[in-house]
């Protein structure tokens, strides 16, 4: 049975309004149902109040830790999407959270749920630089095999759980080594997504020049958007050495008709829109003839590197491509 315990992390004012005997018996009765298999599980009332909040849980022995954002809107009466959101390597769910915050205020305007996932490292898996183990990559939750796939399939169920999702409309976006993993879960978690948008990302590779090439290899079509910038030069857009000087990527033409090919999408209609700004130019290429509507949407920002495209450098919001993307997919 999953241990969860919190730090509240915006709104601090409430602690000054909090029933103390109510929250004492709130955490007696949590103890006790958490003791009962049977027995219909929510988190203490704190934790349906619209805020921030950062949460642990535990995986066998091993401690996960995750931000999770209720949108003020949320009554724990209404379904509501939910949001996930994988920081890149070398970074936290902290990081990304304030990255995101263009996001997350369209979120909150649309009444989502979002959760920033930790990666893991080798102090308490919450502070510091973290990791995913994507498909080849990446440091040592890729070599040690960490089950993060587990831990991402564990946390949607606890959150299922304890909250009002719309198990039809939950999506996931992620950042380069965030993003990697997105393709892994795209195709061993497809199930669980109505959407996924990896963004900086390949969906395969070779750790280094002594290991084999390990690329994706999907098996149930998925509506997915992929997004790259023609000037990364940490997961380069043509593929080849990373900037570590180590990984081998695939390009992301060599990824996205990857999941051409995986949805099942007719190449000869695909809809190419360029859209032209002081700031440079982007191109949208979209399959949209695909099996069971598993749209294909393959987008390259000439004035971008290893980030989410922006206005102000590249003339292109990819924020709201990738929400409104979402909002025009759900699970049927």
């Amino acid at each position: 049975m999953a241990i969860i315990h919190t730090l509240k992390i915006s709104d601090t004012g409430i602690f000054s309004k909090i029933n103390w005997t109510i929250i004492f018996l709130a955490i007696i009765w949590f103890y006790l149902s958490s003791c009962n298999s049977e027995a219909e599980l929510t988190s203490p009332e704190i934790l349906i109040k619209a805020g921030t909040y950062e949460v642990s849980m535990k995986i066998d022995t091993t401690t996960r830790w995750y931000t999770l954002v209720i949108p003020t809107g949320y009554d724990h009466v209404q379904k509501r999407p939910l949001v996930l959101a994988f920081h890149p390597g070398n970074a936290s769910m902290s990081d990304f959270y304030n990255a995101l915050q263009g996001f997350r205020e369209l979120a909150e305007e649309e009444n989502w749920l979002m959760v920033f996932p930790n990666g893991s490292n080798t102090t308490d898996n919450r502070t510091g630089e973290c990791l995913w183990n994507a498909v080849y990559c990446c440091g040592l939750p890729y070599t040690l095999n960490v089950d993060d796939v587990g831990f991402v399939k564990k946390l949607v169920e606890t959150l299922q759980r304890d909250y009002k999702v719309d198990e039809k409309r939950i999506y996931a976006t992620g950042r380069s080594n965030g993003g990697m993993l997105l393709h892994r879960l795209g195709a061993e978690l497809w199930d669980i997504f109505a959407a996924i948008a990896p963004f900086a990302a390949s969906a395969g590779g070779r750790f280094d020049d002594t290991s084999p090439e390990i690329i994706l290899a999907p098996s149930h079509p998925l509506p997915i958007l992929l997004m790259h910038g023609l000037n990364d030069a940490s997961v380069k857009y043509n593929g080849g050495l990373s900037s570590n000087g180590i990984r081998y990527d695939i390009s992301f033409e060599e990824t996205a008709m990857l999941w051409v090919t995986n949805n099942g999408c007719d190449e000869t209609v695909a809809d190419t829109t360029i859209f032209d700004s002081d700031e440079g130019r982007t191109w949208v290429v979209d399959f949209s003839s695909c099996q069971q509507g598993a749209q294909v949407m393959a987008i390259t920002v000439e004035n971008s590197g290893h980030q989410l495209p922006r206005v102000a450098n590249s003339g292109f919001d990819g924020t709201v491509a990738i929400v409104q993307f979402f909002k025009s997919h759900s699970k049927n």
